[in-house]
């Protein structure tokens, strides 16, 4: 069976090892059907990731240019003014020319992060090189972790269906997941 699978290298490996295995039980376009589905359905997901991410995104964006414009046009010309006329400034004014300074880098970092979370979940760098770490991540951490312990019953539900074994179905659902850290335990798993 390995042998077979190994000669449709041009594919992915899972994909590779459904198609022998829908061939070798005389169900290739159901097993094809089912990964079809599987990849629409994690294209979705991704897709619905991205869009929820866009209007906070752009809505940063913009909060960061005009934080930055502020502080240079406004900000600094107050400093100025204050400066020149050698006053002692209340702690109140102390405080928003402070704040003034450090909120355009916050505005820039958040708008970094909620750029980053689609480029992440949706493979532009590739999912294999992220560390456990970034599953520790609030709010991001447990959604990639239910991501792929979806994909994960997927992959083994479409394998172990189509009369893979189970040792080839768990190396190729850890290859499906593209995730070094999630498919670890599940390459060297024997039964």
């Amino acid at each position: 069976f390995s042998d077979t699978v190994h000669g449709l290298s041009a594919l992915p490996e899972p994909l590779g090892a459904m198609i022998q295995a829908g061939i070798s039980q005389g169900r290739l376009p159901q097993v094809l059907d089912h990964y079809a589905r599987l990849e629409r359905v994690q294209s979705e997901i991704h897709r619905r990731i991205r869009l929820s991410l866009a209007y906070p995104t752009v809505l940063m964006v913009i909060m960061t240019v005009l934080s930055f414009l502020a502080y240079n046009y406004i900000t600094l010309t107050f400093e100025k003014i204050f400066l020149e006329f050698g006053v002692n400034i209340p702690d109140l004014t102390i405080f928003v020319l402070y704040a003034s300074r450090i909120l355009p880098w916050i505005f820039a970092g958040i708008t970094l992060v909620l750029i980053a979370i689609p480029v992440l979940i949706s493979g532009i760098i590739v999912m294999r090189y992220i560390t456990p770490t970034v599953y520790r991540i609030p709010v991001f951490g447990p959604l990639l972790t239910t991501m792929k312990m979806a994909q994960l019953t997927r992959w083994m539900e479409i394998f172990l269906s189509n009369g893979i074994p189970m040792p080839f179905a768990l190396r190729f659902t850890a290859a499906g997941l593209h995730d070094g850290f999630s498919s670890g335990g599940w390459v060297g798993a024997r039964v």
